[in-house]
């Protein structure tokens, strides 16, 4: 899951919420704090998926988030 596309919605619902089509210098810097953070916890909810898969399941790869249902779409 792309973590960019899933904080787009904090920025939209923020500028819908002030009732403006831009944001101030103070909510830019919000929003980045917030994308920061979405992407962070994503990155290690991921990483830790992958070491418990490597050392606790005993399988010598590591599983992508997501990917079984690509596959599953594409073929």
């Amino acid at each position: 899951m792309n973590p960019i596309i899933v904080s787009g919605g904090f920025e939209l619902a923020l500028v819908h919420a002030l009732g403006t089509n831009t944001l101030g210098a103070q909510y830019q810097a919000l929003v980045y704090t917030i994308k920061l953070g979405i992407t962070v916890g994503t990155t290690v909810a991921a990483a830790f998926g992958a070491i418990f898969m490597v050392f606790f399941a005993r399988l010598p790869f590591v599983m992508a988030p997501r990917m079984g249902e690509n596959s599953f779409i594409a073929y």
